[in-house]
């Protein structure tokens, strides 16, 4: 009885060291796309958060196609958010905070510019002088269109501004009024729901969420970042496999962002104990990116979190593949932020008796 309790205790210790160090280490990020002075996305570009506690700590991130970038480890504090062109040119620079929850900043640095050069008037505004955040994960402008006049469409946008700020301030109440009011004076603008459905995610109310996500799709069922919310927010509803659909139209409709939708989707599957869905997840994540350590992370310790024990041998069974989950992250981040607790699991699964050794 004494080996039993002793051995289950181990398999125990071992969730909750890396539980608890995920709790501490991996904390989420700040991710969203940039758009160049051209309007176009600042493909081959790079975004760096330097540390404004640490000297030292720089989290470089590259610019793909579409414009998106996301750094998904960074630990809690304050950066200075540095934009570069693909020729090493550093055109922007503002300071942002990284916090449990991610944020999504997207940059547009032609629309800022010329914000800029309207307030200087005629004292010349340079182009790319000190531009502030846009706006919105669903968009952050609404198109010209049939049967909006260019009045109310200069209100909607700057009604999605203004949520946008109220969102980055951690304000999403404030920004759920906002883009209530927006959509009361366009009911039918897809931009304007899919940014409401987001503000109600993250302002916890995910009923509210799904219902916005729906109509958006219903709207444009061609918008990737629709879907996502929409899987987003019925994990956190409690309706975990449902979503999981909804997230594979979000990742076939954006293939560039597939990698962010399921890593996002897996953590939050992880807040929810829902370790195997969670796992699942994580393989497409894998799969979509294959070079995010901290998908590796994850997913050794979701698989951790399901181990259990052999009531005949009072032996601990680590499932097939955790070893291999955290042995790919060090791979990949030999020096990382969580290396040390990683090797810290992996020399106390080493040392485990198990019935299966994987």
């Amino acid at each position: 009885m004494n080996r039993l309790v002793r051995v289950a205790g181990l398999a125990l210790a071992l969730v909750l060291l890396v539980a608890g160090a995920g709790a501490q280490q991996v904390v989420g990020g700040i991710y969203g796309k940039v758009l160049g002075f051209d309007g176009k996305p600042l493909a081959g570009g790079k975004v760096v958060f330097h540390s404004l506690e640490f000297t030292n700590r720089n989290y470089p991130v590259k610019i793909n196609k579409k414009g998106s970038y996301g750094h998904f480890g960074l630990p809690f504090g304050s950066y200075e958010m540095e934009i570069f062109t693909p020729d090493g040119k550093m055109v922007y620079k503002q300071k942002v905070q990284s916090k449990i929850d991610r944020t999504h900043l997207n940059i547009n640095l032609k629309e800022q510019a010329a914000e800029a050069q309207a307030r200087q008037g005629a004292q010349g505004g340079q182009q790319g002088a000190a531009p502030q955040a846009g706006a919105g994960q669903q968009g952050n402008k609404v198109a010209a269109q049939k049967g909006l006049q260019q009045k109310l469409l200069n209100q909607l946008n700057g009604m999605l501004k203004q949520a946008s700020t109220q969102g980055q301030a951690g304000n999403w109440q404030g920004a759920v009024q906002t883009l209530q009011q927006a959509q009361t004076l366009a009911p039918t603008v897809s931009v304007i729901k899919g940014n409401l459905a987001f503000a109600y995610l993250n302002a916890k109310q995910y009923p509210q969420a799904i219902a916005s996500a729906q109509q958006a799709i219903q709207l444009d069922p061609t918008n990737g970042g629709f879907h996502d919310t929409l899987a987003e927010a019925m994990i956190e509803n409690g309706q975990g496999k449902a979503a999981l659909p909804e997230l594979d139209k979000a990742a076939t409709l954006d293939p560039a962002d597939a990698g962010r939708f399921y890593y996002n989707s897996a953590v939050r599957l992880s807040q929810k104990n829902d370790n195997a869905d969670e796992v699942a997840v994580l393989n497409k994540a894998i799969q979509a990116d294959p070079k995010n350590a901290n998908n590796y992370y994850l997913k050794g310790m979701a698989l951790l979190a399901q181990s259990s024990y052999d009531s005949k041998t009072s032996q601990p069974i680590i499932p097939a593949g955790t070893r291999a989950a955290f042995k790919q992250y060090l791979t990949l981040q030999p020096t990382g932020q969580i290396a040390a607790t990683v090797k810290q699991t992996l020399a106390q699964l080493n040392n485990a008796e198990t019935v299966k050794a994987h």
